[in-house]
């Protein structure tokens, strides 16, 4: 599962995909890759969808142990996922790393949560990641 739609993390479901792995990106404004133009986004999303990423509109509410909790039209649901990669460019949230050790899980905090990286220090964090044998 992927949290966040943009150039980030649709790149990084393609990366995922290709190596195998059953991906859900989730994008809370329901655009997904707004950063590229409109070209370069209608394909890189019809792309996706022909891979078979599952793009899901909807808003993250919390992740859980089952996968991760979201609202689509006003009603929550609970999205299956092994592994959540947070692809927002927002800093690390301390409280749910700290959360995530207490339960016995350390967190893998990559790309611009951990400092401004730009699109490729993700796709290294990411490659990083899958290398040391993290769930993807």
């Amino acid at each position: 599962m992927i949290v966040g739609g943009g150039k980030a993390g649709c790149s990084l479901a393609g990366m995922y995909r290709a190596r195998g792995h059953a991906v859900t990106v989730v994008e809370a404004s329901g655009v997904f890759a707004v950063q590229l133009g409109l070209p370069g986004r209608f394909r890189l999303v019809d792309d996706l969808r022909g891979a078979g990423v599952a793009l899901v509109s909807a808003r993250v509410q919390r992740i859980v142990d089952a996968g991760v909790v979201v609202e689509r039209d006003g009603t929550g649901e609970v999205i299956g996922a092994d592994a959540v990669v947070l692809t927002e460019t927002e800093p690390a949230e301390p409280a749910l790393v700290a959360t995530l050790r207490e339960r016995g899980v350390e967190p893998e905090v990559i790309g611009d949560a951990r400092g401004p990286v730009g699109l490729e220090g993700a796709l290294a964090d990411a490659r990083r990641t899958e290398m040391a044998g993290i769930p993807s």
